[in-house]
């Protein structure tokens, strides 16, 4: 399943002819309704798969509707909440040498890439260890993935890194293109073109909402895995900021935008609980557990 979806992945953003995409499409499905049939959730998979591929392929026109790229409101955002500095100015100037990568480049360029696999290998987890809550974590992750790119396609924002390149910040280094770039050349730029190119959807950033939706998940699967997986939520907040890919603004979005759309999923999740606990007391059911076992005397004669 989680290579299907990222073979999908890799098909949506790399330019296949129509036949081709539709088949690796049927591939898939076909791959995920063997795997999970017996579980009874491949239509959560179905769309867990399809919506993920959609967003891929919407995400790469965000810079494609018309709306001039912006890069001034949020250099002004950044600077009053940080009384005139941009943070990624500041980390770059004391933490980054030009043309020199050691373990702190190398370990955010880790963390930065590893949200390119981490919400599937989370479904799976879900699914595996607490399959009542794997349709909530799928409806939290799309929820999430749609709702950024929607404020992506209205107000689209660039990064600290071009801001750079035309003047409205000085000189901001993007470490991911200085580390993978020096390394292979070709090899960065089909990266870049698989991990699927938009220069101007970096508010609210999706690198943090998404792996605040799986620490929450995290959370409730296990205290433990809770703890790790916002840890690794922080880790990506630094790496963003430090490698010039966002604005801590940016970040402060997109954890608004997953605390919104967790609250609303789990509210959704409440809801339909009580009313089907409602449906069991006006039929005149008890709640499992508490059923009377039948006597004797009531089985019929």
């Amino acid at each position: 399943m989680l290579l299907g979806a990222l073979v999908l992945l890799v098909v949506v953003r790399s330019g296949v002819p129509p036949y081709f995409f539709v088949l690796a499409v049927a591939v898939s499905l076909a791959a995920v309704y063997v795997t999970v049939r017996a579980g009874g959730d491949f239509r959560v998979w179905a769309v867990y798969v399809l919506a993920f591929v959609l967003f891929t392929y919407l995400r790469t026109l965000a810079d494609e509707t018309g709306n001039p790229a912006q890069f001034g409101y949020v250099v002004s955002l950044e600077k009053t909440l940080f009384l005139g500095s941009v943070p990624t100015l500041w980390l770059q100037e004391h933490l980054y040498a030009a043309g020199k990568v050691g373990a702190l480049e190398v370990s955010s360029l880790v963390v930065y890439s590893s949200y390119f696999l981490a919400p599937h290998l989370m479904a799976l987890a879900v699914w595996r260890l607490d399959p009542g809550r794997f349709r909530p974590y799928v409806v939290a992750i799309l929820g999430t993935f749609y709702a950024c790119l929607a404020v992506s396609f209205v107000v689209p924002t660039a990064p600290p890194w071009k801001a750079g390149l035309v003047g409205d910040l000085p000189h901001v280094f993007r470490i991911i293109r200085d580390i993978s770039g020096g390394v292979s050349p070709d090899g960065y730029r089909r990266a870049y073109e698989i991990a699927g190119p938009n220069d101007v959807a970096a508010m609210p950033s999706l690198h943090m909402a998404i792996p605040l939706i799986i620490a929450f998940m995290a959370w409730r699967l296990h205290p433990v895995a809770g703890a790790v997986a916002f840890f690794y939520s922080a880790a990506m907040a630094f790496a963003l900021v430090y490698l010039g890919e966002h604005y801590v603004v940016d970040l402060l979005a997109g954890l608004l935008v997953a605390v919104v759309v967790w609250k609303l999923v789990w509210w959704r999740r409440s809801r339909e609980q009580r009313e089907g606990l409602s449906q069991s007391h006006a039929r005149g059911e008890a709640p499992i557990g508490k059923r009377r076992r039948p006597l004797k005397g009531d089985a019929r004669q």
